[in-house]
C-alpha cells in the first residue's frame, strides 16, 4: 500500500523537540542512518506530525498550534489555526491540501499549504484522534469520548463534508477509537481505548469487532503494510507503562501478540513501516518522561531500541 514518502513520529513525551529521521538516509545508507533533534520552537506537546515530502512538513500541538517546515525540519515557522484546542493528527493529500483534527470536534482544513485553516463541520461531538486518507477525496477520521462512545468519521470530497459511519455495537461503540487505517477505500481498521480492533470491508457502512489477547491494554495506532499484515501497538501506562505490540496476517480476522522481547516497557503510541519487513514503534514512559523508538527488519518478528535517541534541545 501507498503511504506518505516520510516516517512520521508521534512523540507525545518531549513536548520540546521533534525527532526527524531521514528516510533517504535509510533507504541509501541503512548502516549510517539515526536519529537527530530538531528544535521545534515550541513547549507545548507535539502530538501528530506529517511529511508531504523530504523538505515540507507539518506538526500540531496541544493549544492549538499548527507549524510548517520547509527545510526538512531544520526550522518551523507557527501557522495560524484559529483555535487553542488540543491538536491531535495532520494528513495532507498532496503539498496544499491538508485536514488537522482535535478535541472538541476540531476538524481544520487548508487547500493553501497551510497559508489559511479554515473550521470544517463535525457532526458528532468527540475529541478527533487518528486520521487517514486513502486518496485525495476519501478519508477517515476517528475519536470519541472517553469511558462513553467512539467514532469514525467518512469525507468523499477531501474534507470539506463528512459523515458519521460509526460502529454502533458494543464494544467498539462505548470507547475512544485512537488509531486507524485503511488498505482500500472500503477495507478499514480501527483501534480503541478498550483493546479491541475494528474492522470494515464496506467503508464504515458496517463494522465487526476483533478480540485481542489484550483486551486489558489501550490500543493506540495501527498500521498494514498489505491487504493482509497489520500491526497495532499501545500498552497500559497505569500499570509499569506495559508495552503490546500485535500483528496481523489474515486481513485482521485474528490477532497475536508480538511476545518475543521487544525490549522496552513503554507505553507505544504509533507504528510505521517503509517496507514490509523494516517498520518503527515510538512510545514513551509517562512517569519518567522520556521516549523510546523501536525498529524491525524481519516484519515484526525481533525488535531492538534505537540507541541514538538524543537528549532533547530546549526551545
Amino acid at each position: 500500500m501507498k503511504t506518505n514518502p516520510s516516517i512520521f513520529v508521534r512523540y507525545l513525551f518531549f513536548c520540546k523537540t521533534l525527532f526527524f529521521f531521514s528516510v533517504f538516509s535509510l533507504l541509501s545508507d541503512p548502516a549510517n542512518a539515526q536519529w537527530v533533534a530538531l528544535n521545534s520552537g515550541t513547549t507545548n506537546i507535539i502530538a501528530g506530525i506529517y511529511f508531504v515530502d523530504d523538505n515540507t512538513g507539518f506538526a500540531v500541538e496541544y493549544g492549538g498550534g499548527i507549524r510548517k517546515t520547509t527545510d526538512g525540519g531544520a526550522t518551523w515557522a507557527p501557522q495560524f489555526s484559529g483555535t487553542t484546542a488540543i491538536l491531535a493528527n495532520v494528513w495532507f493529500t498532496d503539498a496544499l491540501h491538508g485536514i488537522v483534527v482535535g478535541d472538541n470536534s476540531t476538524i481544520l482544513r487548508t487547500i493553501d499549504g497551510g497559508v489559511n485553516w479554515n473550521a470544517v463541520f463535525c457532526p458528532v461531538s468527540a475529541h478527533l484522534r487518528g486520521l487517514w486518507f486513502v486518496n485525495n477525496n476519501v478519508g477517515y477520521i476517528s475519536g470519541g469520548d472517553p469511558g462513553t462512545y467512539g467514532v469514525v468519521l467518512k469525507t468523499i470530497d477531501g474534507g470539506v463534508s463528512w459523515t458519521d459511519v460509526s460502529p454502533v455495537n458494543p464494544p467498539a461503540a462505548t470507547q475512544v477509537m485512537h488509531g486507524i487505517c485503511f488498505t482500500t477505500p472500503n477495507d478499514g481498521y480501527a483501534c480503541n481505548w478498550d483493546g479491541y480492533i475494528m474492522r470494515t470491508t464496506d467503508g464504515g457502512s458496517t463494522w465487526t469487532t476483533s478480540a485481542t489477547p489484550v483486551s486489558n491494554n489501550h490500543l493506540m495506532n495501527i498500521f498494514f503494510t498489505d491487504a493482509n499484515n497489520g500491526y497495532c501497538v499501545g500498552g497500559d501506562y497505569d500499570v509499569n507503562n506495559t508495552s503490546v505490540i500485535l500483528k496481523t496476517s489474515d486481513a485482521g480476522v485474528t490477532w497475536t501478540a508480538i511476545n518475543n522481547p521487544h525490549p522496552t516497557a513503554n507505553f507505544l503510541l504509533s507504528v510505521r513501516f517503509t517496507d514490509p519487513n523494516t517498520g518503527y514503534v515510538s512510545g514513551g514512559n509517562v512517569q519518567n518522561n522520556t521516549g523510546v523508538i523501536l525498529k524491525t527488519t524481519d516484519a515484526g518478528v525481533t525488535w531492538t531500541t534505537e540507541n541514538t535517541v538524543p537528549t532533547p534541545p530546549n526551545a
